[in-house]
């Protein structure tokens, strides 16, 4: 609904009317805005809250083994974004193809799927990782609240920009940390003709995705679980 409203509100539905154009920047606001802190909000208890509840305990004494519950933690993660994924982009795909009765529209939109799917997996990844961590439910929230604030593209680019005044950091270097945060990834396929940024995304969002899991997979091993839990 969001997606919906922000492309009709914006210039998205002018630009296709009168351009036949789909502006990038119309589809995706929302989530280079909210995307991160939606993501993270969603994730951010996935094992915490069964520590609370002692379902972990249970689990693990029931002859579950710690890589089995982490794998089906996973599993349901890239699940549960990959619906999101289409819960944002389907509405206003059908809705503009249904008003233009062009199902190429429907296809130009659909085709973000891929990357916009990686760059949920990277927040949910991020906040697997923090529920993985924290010790509560409630420290994993803020958390979350504060890496969803940190990776807002326009907060984490004037952040970057400044700390790269200061040790004097050269232009490229500034352009190419900036590519760490995943808004300004996402934001970097709004050529949708540029099919090398495409799979730079790809690339970059599968990394970061890996990554966090790799890092949270190996601290949840470690971890004692009679630290945990009420």
């Amino acid at each position: 609904a969001m997606c919906v409203y922000f492309f009709f509100a914006s210039a998205g539905w002018h630009k296709l009317s009168t351009e036949n154009r789909l502006d990038f920047m119309s589809l995706f606001i929302p989530q280079l805005i909210f995307g991160a802190w939606a993501a993270l909000t969603v994730f951010y208890d996935l094992m915490s809250a069964d520590r609370e509840h002692n379902v972990l305990d249970m689990l693990l004494t029931s002859g579950v083994t710690k890589s089995e519950v982490f794998i089906s933690k996973t599993l349901a993660a890239c699940a549960a974004a990959l619906f999101m994924t289409f819960l944002y982009l389907l509405p206003v795909a059908v809705i503009v193809a249904g008003m233009t009765g062009t199902l190429a529209h429907l296809g130009a939109i659909l085709r973000y799927a891929l990357p916009l799917w990686g760059y949920i997996m990277v927040h949910a990844s991020l906040g697997f990782l923090i529920s993985v961590l924290a010790r509560s439910s409630k420290a994993a929230l803020i958390w979350s609240m504060a890496a969803g604030l940190f990776l807002m593209p326009r907060f984490y680019v004037m952040l970057l920009e400044a700390v790269g005044g200061l040790v004097h950091l050269a232009d490229r270097t500034i352009d190419a940390l900036s590519l760490l945060s995943p808004g300004v990834l996402m934001n970097a396929l709004a050529d949708p003709s540029d099919a090398a940024r495409f799979r730079q995304a790809l690339i970059g969002f599968a990394a970061g995705s890996l990554g966090a899991l790799l890092i949270a997979f190996r601290s949840f091993l470690r971890q004692d679980e009679l630290n945990y839990g009420g």
